[in-house]
């Protein structure tokens, strides 16, 4: 289930209650590490407005663009799916990628042979991104031009302009189409998860006081207090606080303290003075239920627990930052009961059905796919992996 006060990497960003946060594991959890792992990849790979967009594959791969880090991209196929090609070029990134996060490299820093149980897996996740694309197709879930372009829009801001853009481009092996192409598919896969399955997934109270009564230890929780915060960074230079910076930032935060304690409204206060990327790292100063001893921030918890409903403490100085704290609202340790919990419940039985609901669809359509492995290597191994990836497709509900 969902916890909206999850614990955080960061003392800015401390922990609440526990939540019934138990997922699937096993082959559910392996098939969706790899689809994550495409959809990641490619939506990142996005850029500015050109052409109209098509619903669906391209009729031909784009044609290979110059330059990049390693050349000229290679738009020859590595397998078929249904017929559609999976290219050379996209198949070597995500190959690249894994071998990446895995560290494998050798001696001189380069990447080594990737072990085929890799490569293996990389064209799995390629074959079963193909495969759902063709059926979101099917079913009618493709964006328009709209949705397409203002997804765009958001990630071309990473490079200051379009032109900047559509210039970096090539050092990642792609070209426009076939970054178009790739938004557009990731666009239909998100919308066939997210309402594709809403129907079946849906949970009954029936089965979500089950659940409740399953996971009761992980309803039980500490006293605590419900708070929101504002955080004042202090600027860096080269890693390090600068102390005449630090100076001005701690009078800031007590600026901002004596305006809180005089009655301002602190939520119009934590925007008004928590730029974007604070109020990011910090949900928006929203802490939610923090647990007494849930915190790594010894010496904010201790000022938030001596507070009262509507009561405000600090500035507390932690590492780069200061934090002013308010505290909403107090409640002692005990457990969470059925009707507090049915929504939040109700909600985490949703994602997970129709997460397992879609899995499951994917795992089926690979598995009736039409496959046709290209590389040599790859296509001798191909036949017991497949059988492998067939046994570990989650069954349907009955």
């Amino acid at each position: 289930m969902p916890n909206p006060t999850q614990k955080k990497n960061s003392a800015s960003r401390p922990e609440g209650r526990k939540g019934l946060t138990l997922w699937p594991r096993g082959a559910l959890i392996a098939l969706g590490a790899l689809i994550a792992a495409a959809l990641v990849i490619l939506a990142v790979q996005t850029y500015g407005p050109g052409d109209s967009v098509a619903p669906g594959r391209p009729a031909a791969p784009p044609a290979a663009i110059p330059g990049g880090a390693a050349g000229a991209p290679d738009d020859t196929p590595v397998a078929l799916v249904n017929g559609q090609p999976i290219l050379r070029r996209e198949y070597d990134e995500m190959l690249r990628i894994g071998q990446a996060q895995q560290g494998a490299a050798t001696e001189d820093g380069q990447p080594g042979e990737p072990p085929m149980d890799m490569r293996l897996e990389i064209l799995n996740s390629l074959a079963t991104m193909e495969v759902a694309v063709q059926e979101a197709q099917a079913l009618g879930f493709f964006p328009s031009e709209l949705e397409v372009e203002s997804a765009i829009n958001q990630m071309v801001g990473d490079y200051g302009s379009r032109d900047a853009f559509e210039k970096a481009l090539p050092a990642f092996g792609t070209d426009l189409p076939t970054v178009r192409r790739q938004v557009t598919n990731n666009l239909a896969l998100r919308a066939w998860r997210d309402t594709g399955f809403l129907k079946e997934a849906l949970a009954t109270d029936e089965e979500a006081r089950a659940f409740y009564d399953e996971h009761i230890e992980e309803a039980r929780h500490p006293e605590q207090v419900r708070a929101i915060q504002i955080m004042i960074p202090v600027p860096l230079n080269s890693g390090q606080e600068d102390p005449q910076a630090k100076a001005s930032v701690k009078a800031r935060a007590e600026a901002i303290y004596r305006e809180a304690v005089a009655g301002a409204n602190f939520e119009e206060l934590a925007d008004r003075n928590m730029d974007q990327a604070t109020r990011a790292a910090t949900s928006g100063g929203q802490m939610g239920w923090v647990g007494r001893g849930s915190l790594d921030f010894d010496e904010l918890e201790e000022v938030l627990f001596g507070l009262e409903p509507g009561q405000v403490g600090g500035p507390v100085e932690s590492q780069f930052s200061y934090h002013i704290v308010k505290a909403i609202e107090r409640r002692p340790a005990g457990t969470m009961t059925f009707e507090e919990l049915r929504p939040e419940i109700l909600e985490y039985l949703l994602t997970v059905n129709t997460e397992r609901l879609f899995l499951t669809a994917l795992g089926n359509l690979r598995k009736a796919a039409s496959i046709e492995i290209l590389d040599p290597a790859m296509a001798e191994a191909w036949p017991a992996f497949r059988e492998m990836l067939d046994s570990q497709i989650p069954p349907q509900p009955e």
